[in-house]
């Protein structure tokens, strides 16, 4: 809904709105990208920082400063891309959410803005993005962080569903393994 400063958004809980604001200093910035072509993480600190000055490297991430790219509203605003799935209008899941992905497992403050894949890892609805615990191996971040299947890896330590890929979006009937992924976050830089 177009708004006298942005867009509004309705979310699951009618209560909640989430207000998209215009800014002139507001940008979206790349903060991890990993294409299987340059391999994969050796492991989930590499996948916190790795060519922290060269966005285009097969194997780039800036997540180790996450925290600061926090909005003012105490929310992050993500967009999780997949550039190679060109079946897809928008190959990408925009969304906001409170809880930080690299320091909690919990996903809190959920509410899509423009979801392309709408289920989870596990069946159930997708709903942002967490931290893996040690116990599950595979990657630093995903959409079910709190159990084994790893759907929306961010930070792949090991390839799946081929020699050279790795899990991307799930949806009923299709799980797609991908080569590429991009996460994106959108902020006001301090």
């Amino acid at each position: 809904i177009p708004g006298p400063v942005g867009n509004i958004y309705n979310h699951v809980k009618k209560t909640e709105l989430y207000v998209e604001y215009t800014h002139p200093r507001l940008i979206w910035k790349k903060v991890f990208s990993h294409d299987t072509a340059g391999g994969l993480f050796t492991n989930t600190e590499e996948a916190k920082k790795k060519n922290i000055y060269d966005e285009d490297a097969d194997l780039f991430s800036v997540l180790y400063n996450l925290q600061s790219m926090r909005n003012d509203d105490g929310v992050f605003h993500f967009k999780l891309c997949y550039p190679e799935l060109t079946q897809y209008t928008i190959p990408c899941n925009e969304w906001i959410q409170s809880s930080n992905p690299l320091l909690e497992s919990a996903i809190t403050g959920y509410a899509g803005i423009s979801v392309t894949w709408t289920q989870n890892g596990i069946g159930g609805p997708f709903q942002g993005l967490g931290l893996s615990p040690p116990s599950f191996s595979f990657n630093l971040i995903d959409d079910a962080p709190n159990h084994p299947n790893w759907f929306n890896s961010i930070g792949s330590l090991t390839y799946w569903g081929g020699s050279d890929t790795i899990p991307g979006p799930n949806e009923p009937g299709v799980t797609l393994a991908v080569k590429k992924t991009e996460l994106y976050v959108r902020y006001i830089p301090r």
